[in-house]
């Protein structure tokens, strides 16, 4: 045989087919397709979204999975106004094309439901509009010079009709010169429903004063283990939780590490919001310390922490999909513009970078009341182990990263090598086909590391860090590599420093 029949010989027995037998005697061509990755892109990686909340009405039943709701859905199965169904609808109006599950819990035993007042006093000394909010609802009421107190609480409560009960989630009625606003549902989480008169001087009638006691008296938290247990074994890139309780919280972070875990492999990121002072924020994080778990806090915004929770993990989720390692600034809140809070309780950038350096994301709130991400942290801010401060998972960034390039390349090993062979390395079987050695395991990781680094944008040093990866053959279970694979991932452009220097 001829050096070159021996070359093609050889290359003919590499290639490995599945549909065309060795045997094959009838005459003709046969063509089977074989579907293979190309090299330098990377599959999608679906994306889904999971929303845990109260039923406090609707036809919903307990602990039930509903899959891809959409809006006339959510005010069917959920109710109208309740926490739930306003976070979910606020979610699929700004992540219209993002696929939206949703569970909802009972209410705790003997829970109870929050309340507010105000109180009126004086009397119009010219005609106008007087306008109460609530959980970011206007409520105008047209007040004349000849109203009394009495009448000004009754005005608001006939103006506080089905409509606006059904968006504010509370009920209004008033004995004498005081309005009482009662939430809908039970539950602690009531209490963070806003109740205000609104700031604007075109919105206040002169000659009149109304002082708020805002929502309180909310209690029982109900438990999202039942939740957690009907979708354990489901995939969701991202969950919303209603309900910011610590209990619940630490429920979901726990739940977290576990989907994370290398045997699970559901990773998932944890959204929601808070309504509390700077200090309150950062008292809940070290009860948390998660990777996974990430979430606003506002002082006294005009919408409740539900929304802020659903509408954070819109944006979050749909970008961080497309490119994990693209970092978040900017990006608007939709359908949460001019519920922030007002500019005396704005965070300043003192607070906001205590905020950040604790594991709390912070927002910037624009004059026309645009309410966009400025920083998305996680919770984990602390080694569990050492106890010593850690910062390798603080942009949300990195657990997405991570774990999109886990799926890339779990999913590429599966569609690479789905049933190979092997072999030690230099095995004169190395570069058969069908047969795999540590060493060309490492090949193909060092390409597709430079496949995250180059192309993607993902991660970074691929000349340096690709090749420190190391494969070997475990020595005591057959069948099986054992691997280990340094990442840096992508930085982000956060802080510009800079030193103006003028010339004398």
């Amino acid at each position: 045989m001829s050096e070159t029949q021996s070359s093609t010989a050889e290359t003919i027995d590499s290639v490995v087919f599945e549909e065309i037998p060795d045997n094959v005697q009838v005459p003709g061509s046969y063509t089977e397709v074989q579907t293979i990755r190309a090299p330098g892109s990377v599959g999608a990686m679906p994306m889904r979204v999971l929303m845990i909340g109260q039923l406090s009405s609707g036809a919903a039943g307990q602990a039930t999975l509903y899959k891809n709701v959409s809006a006339g859905q959510i005010r069917q199965l959920f109710g109208v106004g309740t926490a739930l169904a306003q976070a979910a609808l606020l979610f699929v109006n700004a992540a219209p094309t993002v696929v939206l599950d949703v569970v909802g819990v009972a209410p705790s035993n003997g829970a109870v439901a929050a309340s507010g007042t105000v109180t009126f006093s004086g009397a119009p000394t010219a005609a106008g509009t007087e306008v109460l909010i609530c959980n970011g609802v206007r409520i105008p009421v047209v007040l004349t010079t000849s109203m009394q107190p009495s009448d000004v609480a009754a005005a608001f409560a006939s103006a506080w009709t089905a409509t606006v009960q059904q968006a504010t989630g509370c009920t209004a009625a008033a004995n004498g010169a005081v309005l009482t606003v009662t939430a809908s549902e039970k539950g602690q989480h009531t209490n963070d429903i806003d109740l205000r008169v609104s700031a604007l001087g075109s919105d206040q009638v002169p000659g009149v004063t109304a002082v708020v006691v805002a929502m309180a008296g909310g209690a029982g938290a109900p438990d999202v283990s039942p939740a957690v247990k009907v979708v354990a074994n489901t995939w969701y890139t991202g969950i919303v939780t209603c309900l910011n309780d610590q209990a619940n919280l630490s429920t979901l972070a726990i739940e977290g590490t576990r989907r994370f875990g290398a045997m699970v492999k559901l990773d998932t990121k944890i959204y929601f919001g808070f309504r509390g002072t700077a200090g309150q924020a950062l008292a809940l994080v070290p009860n948390l310390n998660s990777k996974w778990l990430a979430f606003i806090a506002l002082q006294n915004p005009k919408c409740a922490p539900w929304m802020l929770g659903a509408v954070l993990a819109a944006v979050c989720e749909p970008s961080l999909n497309a490119d994990p390692a693209r970092q978040l600034h900017t990006l608007t809140l939709a359908g949460l513009t001019g519920l922030g809070p007002d500019d005396v309780d704005l965070f300043p950038d003192s607070v906001r970078t205590s905020l950040l350096a604790g594991g709390v994301t912070t927002v910037n709130v624009a004059q026309d009341g645009t309410i966009s991400l400025e920083r998305v942290v996680t919770t984990y801010t602390t080694d569990p182990t050492t106890g010593a401060l850690d910062s390798s998972w603080h942009d949300i960034m990195v657990p997405a990263t991570v774990s999109r390039v886990r799926y890339d390349w779990n999913t590429f090993v599966r569609q690479s090598y789905p049933r190979a062979k092997l072999a030690d390395d230099g095995s004169p079987l190395a570069n058969v086909s069908g047969v795999v050695t540590p060493k060309t395991l490492k090949a193909s990781w060092v390409a597709r590391y430079g496949v995250y680094a180059n192309t993607m944008g993902w991660l970074d040093d691929a000349a340096t860090i690709a090749p420190q990866a190391t494969f070997t053959k475990n020595p005591t279970v057959r069948g099986r590599v054992d691997s280990q694979l340094p990442i840096k991932v992508m930085d982000s452009l956060i802080v510009v420093a800079n030193v103006l220097q003028l010339e004398s």
